[in-house]
């Protein structure tokens, strides 16, 4: 054998060598140890059961107001959603943040919501910190669109998936909000609040499954105030998914149609926030179009669904209820294949370690729940159904661990949802419904 040879095989076993060593450090088996025996379990349970619910009887009947700010960046910048795409070209419809701030003379809370795949951890941060002495409580959510600016996110895999971080544009947004918050606060009004559901079970599908549980009721809750104005705050299932994975034309989706079509129908103010998107999609099979003529026909039937709601006044109207729970998480399980995953280490240098808590916030009767993740549907349909008072819980409220959806699609379904997007592993499910269960039975 030539001494050139040799020099091949041993470069040839040195990097097949250096490749076994990456994937042996970079890799590891799913743990599948039942989560009852883990320590984060109990941590969280514990968690929610320490959690001081502060309660605000007030001293006079609610006080809201509204505000609505442009967000549409006036340069170029990377869009967020189904794949890498690094400008836009094109803008369809504005996108905005949307405040309501509700007030009832012993606390001031505020909804904000934006037109962005999620509500970025970074604008959370930065609102903490510009809000901190303006409102006692911030509730969180995104519309999630898919078709909206990305730069939100520091992390390096954040950069892979929203683009290269953009700080000034954070800056941007936390700012735009903060006047937001400045407008709804100064022009807040007497008002009544009632709560409704309309039927849109048609305008839904299961992602994961077509044979699957879909909650296709569109939760909302109508505003009137003293002066004759009228709001609506609603959420819904369906992911904002109407346009084409190709498009590189910005837009809010369906929830930004929505909300202008209820304008033109004398409703002042719409306020949307992704609801228990995790497991569901928009129904299409029946539409024999694509694109932003399936959004406009889709919006304009989920419209007429809001219209059509029959709505109940809330009682005790003028009590306000909230808190932040932390939830403790075990280590990240990215999937790469069924039973492997990114080892915690890698996970945390391209991401960063899972975090997030539930926030709650009663108003009246109304019980809101934001999660932070993609909180699948099946789970309410699953553990929460029952709950006695009006119960709307949303996604993305500042904090986000990835897909969390119903225990026994982790091993049944091979989509992306239950795979490399569920960073938490097995039996999370169940664990996350229960813990919402647990929270607002506190009350």
């Amino acid at each position: 054998m030539s001494s050139g040879v040799k020099l091949m095989l041993k470069i040839f076993a040195g990097l097949f060598l250096i490749a076994i060593i990456l994937i042996v450090i970079s890799i590891a088996p799913i743990d599948r140890t039942p989560i009852e025996k883990q320590d984060f379990y109990k941590q969280s349970f514990a968690a929610v059961d320490a959690a001081p619910i502060k309660h605000f009887t007030g001293n006079d009947s609610l006080q809201i107001g509204w505000a609505t700010v442009n967000i549409t960046p006036d340069h170029n910048l990377p869009m967020a959603g189904y794949r890498p795409r690094d400008h836009f070209e094109d803008i369809h419809d504005s996108l905005f943040a949307r405040v309501m701030v509700i007030d009832n003379g012993a606390t001031t809370v505020a909804l904000i919501t934006v037109d962005l795949l999620l509500f970025p951890p970074q604008l959370k941060a930065a609102l903490n910190e510009v809000l901190k002495d303006k409102i006692d409580f911030m509730y969180l959510s995104a519309t999630h669109t898919h078709n909206s600016v990305g730069a939100f996110d520091n992390t390096v895999g954040g950069e892979l998936i929203s683009g290269t971080y953009d700080q000034t544009w954070v800056n941007t947004l936390s700012n735009k909000i903060k006047e937001a918050v400045k407008l709804a606060s100064s022009t807040k009004l007497r008002a009544n609040m009632a709560y409704g559901e309309s039927y849109a079970q048609d305008l839904v599908a299961n992602r994961l499954r077509r044979s699957g549980q879909k909650d296709g009721t569109v939760r909302s809750i109508l505003i009137e105030r003293a002066d004759g104005t009228k709001g609506v705050f609603f959420t819904f299932s369906a992911h904002a998914t109407s346009i084409d994975k190709k498009s590189m034309t910005l837009s809010a989706d369906y929830p930004g149609r929505v909300i202008e079509n209820l304008r033109i129908h004398e409703i002042d103010f719409g306020m949307y926030m992704a609801g228990m998107v995790g497991s569901h999609r928009v129904e299409y099979k029946m539409i024999s179009m694509k694109g932003f003529p399936l959004m406009d026909t889709f919006s304009n039937e989920l419209t007429r669904r809001l219209l059509n709601t029959h709505y109940a006044v809330s009682d005790c109207k003028e009590s306000i209820r909230f808190a932040e729970v932390p939830i403790s998480f075990g280590e990240s399980q990215m999937r790469i294949l069924e039973n492997w995953r990114v080892r915690p280490w890698l996970f945390n240098a391209l991401l960063s370690p899972l975090e997030g808590s539930l926030t709650y916030l009663k108003i009246g009767d109304i019980t809101l729940v934001g999660t932070p993740c993609d909180f699948s549907g099946e789970l309410y349909l699953n553990h929460l159904k029952s709950y006695d008072h009006p119960l709307m819980i949303t996604s993305f409220n500042g904090s986000y661990v990835g897909y969390i959806t119903e225990d026994a699609a982790y091993d049944e379904i091979n989509r992306t949802e239950v795979r490399n997007m569920n960073w938490v592993g097995p039996y999370h499910g169940k664990f996350m419904a229960e813990l919402i269960e647990r929270l607002i039975s506190k009350e």
